[in-house]
């Protein structure tokens, strides 16, 4: 194996300040770094199956939500979590008249179901 010759692990995909995150939860099974973390930690703590990080993740981020990061909040739980897209949606549609246009259109081009998800339930509203 190159990691036992070298010394060294390559972890793709991930930036090194997660990946530090992570290895502090693992060895202290504190995670200092979540709050201003919590995004790029959940698909990680996903991956590496750690399922109390990950949820410690997603509830920071249903903490923190606003209308400013509805959209990428909504993005992650989409993948990750049904409650927290469930509460996504349900500020979406509650604040649909001030919801911030490039963000909404944006998400049409990078994730079209949860545009046209959103679009219906805001038109369910206005119906």
């Amino acid at each position: 194996m190159l990691e036992k010759k070298t010394g060294i692990i390559n972890i793709q995909g991930h930036s090194k300040e997660t990946i530090s995150a992570i290895l502090d939860y693992i060895y202290t099974g504190k995670c200092p770094k979540l709050p201003e973390l919590a995004a790029s930690i959940l698909p990680a703590a996903e991956e590496f199956l750690l399922s109390e990080l990950k949820i410690m993740c997603m509830m920071e981020l249903s903490r923190n939500l606003s209308l400013k990061n509805v959209f990428e909040v909504l993005k992650l739980a989409d993948l990750f979590s049904e409650p927290l897209k469930k509460q996504c949606l349900d500020l979406i549609t509650k604040n649909s008249k001030i919801i911030i246009l490039d963000q909404f259109r944006g998400l049409n081009q990078t994730h079209p179901e949860l545009f046209l998800e959103i679009f219906s339930k805001v038109s369910a509203i206005l119906n």
